[in-house]
């Protein structure tokens, strides 16, 4: 009887070792090379989870340089609006009717959290796009490498046609690194993102996308300057 289950135990190990042996490899990935092109100026509305809250929604305009963004708390109202451009951002707190100045390179979410990310990268993700100077990684066939905004980042890829499917920014300074995981794609347009970075986790999930104008400088830059912050 001993000697039988043995066998039996024999036989199980070899079957889960030839299962892995056959097992299919990942899918081709399709010319990458179709995703590099700039980012062309959009409207995108989005259901945003971070900070410990969901329900908020994100309002979001750019292009392959700027981003005006406005996030809210439906009904409650706006939270922030932020006016974000590489090396520069302001923010507008529409309770206290006043804006400030904070570093570049760090997307506000409320009073508290920052998302450090430039915000040409995260254009470049919502488009679901890759910089000019993209290159193929050795070794890895579905991984690119380039900059964006002056930021390294490596991309990976999936599918034919391809769609990007994750970002990874190392870390610089007091920036942590990052990364963005893209899904759910609406064609090259991720539906879902994950970002990390630090400690914040942010989720957006699209509701509705559209070319338009790239984002002009908003009139709230006139407001008086809040004096000891938000």
């Amino acid at each position: 009887m001993r000697h039988s289950a043995s066998l039996v135990v024999a036989a199980a190990v070899l079957a889960a070792v030839g299962c892995r042996h056959v097992a299919a490899p990942p899918a081709p990935v399709g010319d990458w090379r179709v995703l590099v092109e700039p980012v062309k100026p959009f409207a995108a509305v989005y259901r945003l989870a971070c900070c410990g809250r969901r329900g908020l929604i994100a309002a979001i305009r750019g292009d392959g340089s700027s981003l005006l963004v406005a996030i809210s708390a439906p009904p409650a109202g706006e939270i922030v609006q932020a006016w974000v451009v590489s090396g520069r951002v302001d923010v507008f707190w529409s309770r206290d009717r006043c804006h400030q100045d904070l570093p570049g390179g760090f997307l506000p979410l409320d009073r508290v959290a920052r998302l450090a990310l430039e915000p040409a990268v995260l254009a470049m993700a919502l488009s679901g796009r890759l910089p000019g100077d993209a290159h193929a990684v050795d070794g890895l066939a579905d991984w690119v490498a380039g900059r964006v905004g002056g930021v390294p980042i490596r991309a990976r890829l999936a599918g034919d046609p391809p769609r990007l499917v994750r970002i990874e920014v190392p870390s610089a300074g007091d920036r942590p690194a990052a990364t963005i995981d893209c899904a759910d794609h609406r064609a090259r347009v991720p539906g879902t993102l994950v970002i990390a970075s630090g400690a914040e986790h942010v989720e957006l999930r699209l509701a509705s996308w559209r070319g338009g104008n790239p984002p002009e400088a908003p009139a709230w830059l006139d407001r008086p300057v809040c004096v000891e912050g938000p």
